[in-house]
């Protein structure tokens, strides 16, 4: 069994939950612990992509994505203060594209494809800001994590 959505799925929980409840926590240590659990989870979603044959017709899309959050992760760590002021754009399109990458490999589940849409949805919530103050915008990022993470184990399991 592949334990990387499962980690993975436990970081962005953990973290959404610490951001839901301390939506005033400075961003810049906020941008510097999102970048740790991104290059990690980056890390993990790269290495299980080329060593589960199970998932094999997912490697390209696993692949892509386990790049993009080192990457994201590498940014987050070498320009936090940069971050900060793009920080809402960035996780918008963070959640959106993890509930579009969700949508695409869920096959049969209507579940699984429901839980995709809404991630897609709070990913363009984010994304476009309409409450306007930061600490609320932070409240959201924190649940949109909390959804990703727990959806996300899930709709692996469901395929």
């Amino acid at each position: 069994m592949n334990k990387t959505p499962i980690i993975s799925g436990t970081l962005m929980t953990i973290l959404g939950v610490f951001l839901l409840l301390f939506p005033g926590f400075t961003m810049l240590n906020a941008v510097r612990i999102i970048g740790v659990a991104l290059l990690a989870t980056g890390v993990l979603v790269l290495v299980s992509s080329m060593r589960d044959p199970v998932r094999s017709q997912f490697r390209l899309f696993d692949t892509f994505w386990g790049l993009v959050m080192v990457l994201m992760g590498f940014a987050f760590l070498r320009n936090p203060v940069q971050i900060v002021s793009a920080f809402p754009k960035i996780m918008g399109v963070f959640v959106f594209t993890n509930g579009l990458l969700n949508l695409l490999s869920v096959r049969k589940s209507g579940l699984g494809k429901g839980m995709a849409i809404v991630s897609i949805i709070l990913g363009a919530m984010i994304f476009l800001n309409p409450f306007g103050t930061m600490r609320t915008m932070m409240r959201l990022v924190g649940a949109a994590l909390i959804w990703c993470g727990v959806t996300g184990t899930m709709i692996r399991n469901l395929k």
